[in-house]
Protein backbone atom coordinates (compact mmCIF):
# COMPACT_ATOMS: atom_id res chain seq x y z
CA UNK A 1 0.00 0.00 0.00
CA UNK A 2 1.79 3.48 -0.89
CA UNK A 3 1.47 6.36 0.23
CA UNK A 4 -1.14 7.89 -1.69
CA UNK A 5 -3.75 5.59 -0.55
CA UNK A 6 -2.53 5.92 2.80
CA UNK A 7 -3.46 9.86 2.48
CA UNK A 8 -6.94 9.22 0.50
CA UNK A 9 -8.08 6.63 3.07
CA UNK A 10 -6.72 9.50 5.67
CA UNK A 11 -9.25 12.51 4.11
CA UNK A 12 -12.07 9.95 3.82
CA UNK A 13 -11.90 9.22 7.62
CA UNK A 14 -12.05 12.80 8.19
CA UNK A 15 -14.92 13.83 5.42
CA UNK A 16 -16.64 10.67 6.59
CA UNK A 17 -16.08 11.70 10.47
CA UNK A 18 -16.93 15.69 9.64
CA UNK A 19 -20.16 14.28 7.67
CA UNK A 20 -21.65 12.45 10.47
CA UNK A 21 -20.83 14.56 13.23
CA UNK A 22 -22.43 17.04 11.54
CA UNK A 23 -25.49 14.83 10.52
CA UNK A 24 -26.01 13.48 14.22
CA UNK A 25 -25.91 17.17 15.57
CA UNK A 26 -28.98 18.31 12.82
CA UNK A 27 -30.56 15.12 13.35
CA UNK A 28 -29.76 14.00 17.25
CA UNK A 29 -28.75 10.71 15.54
CA UNK A 30 -27.01 8.50 18.11
CA UNK A 31 -25.90 6.11 15.23
CA UNK A 32 -24.47 9.13 13.43
CA UNK A 33 -22.09 10.14 16.36
CA UNK A 34 -20.87 6.79 16.78
CA UNK A 35 -19.91 6.14 13.01
CA UNK A 36 -18.22 9.74 13.56
CA UNK A 37 -16.18 8.59 17.29
CA UNK A 38 -15.10 5.32 14.64
CA UNK A 39 -14.34 6.76 12.13
CA UNK A 40 -12.40 9.70 14.19
CA UNK A 41 -10.31 6.92 15.66
CA UNK A 42 -7.20 6.84 12.20
CA UNK A 43 -7.17 10.38 13.04
CA UNK A 44 -6.51 10.06 16.57
CA UNK A 45 -3.98 7.45 16.47
CA UNK A 46 -2.20 9.41 13.81
CA UNK A 47 -2.13 12.75 16.73
CA UNK A 48 -1.22 10.56 19.19
CA UNK A 49 2.33 10.22 17.80
CA UNK A 50 3.27 13.30 17.87
CA UNK A 51 6.01 14.88 20.08
CA UNK A 52 3.60 17.84 21.16
CA UNK A 53 1.59 17.60 24.51
CA UNK A 54 -1.67 19.27 23.33
CA UNK A 55 -2.04 17.20 20.01
CA UNK A 56 -2.13 14.50 22.62
CA UNK A 57 -5.56 15.95 23.89
CA UNK A 58 -7.39 15.00 20.61
CA UNK A 59 -7.80 11.11 22.21
CA UNK A 60 -10.87 13.16 24.04
CA UNK A 61 -12.49 13.55 20.65
CA UNK A 62 -14.04 10.05 20.60
CA UNK A 63 -14.70 10.73 24.06
CA UNK A 64 -16.80 13.26 23.26
CA UNK A 65 -18.68 11.69 20.31
CA UNK A 66 -19.46 8.83 22.04
CA UNK A 67 -20.88 11.00 25.00
CA UNK A 68 -22.92 13.01 22.64
CA UNK A 69 -24.61 10.00 21.34
CA UNK A 70 -25.19 8.37 24.77
CA UNK A 71 -27.18 11.49 25.55
CA UNK A 72 -28.60 11.53 22.00
CA UNK A 73 -30.08 7.67 22.81
CA UNK A 74 -30.99 8.22 25.97
CA UNK A 75 -33.11 11.24 24.83
CA UNK A 76 -34.49 9.46 22.25
CA UNK A 77 -35.63 6.20 24.80
CA UNK A 78 -36.81 8.88 26.98
CA UNK A 79 -39.35 10.44 25.06
CA UNK A 80 -40.74 6.88 23.29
Amino acid sequence: MGLESLVFFGYLSVAISFFSFVLGVVKRSWLSMVISAVTSLPIVFYFLGGNNEWLKLIWFLPILLLTFAFIFWWYKKKTL
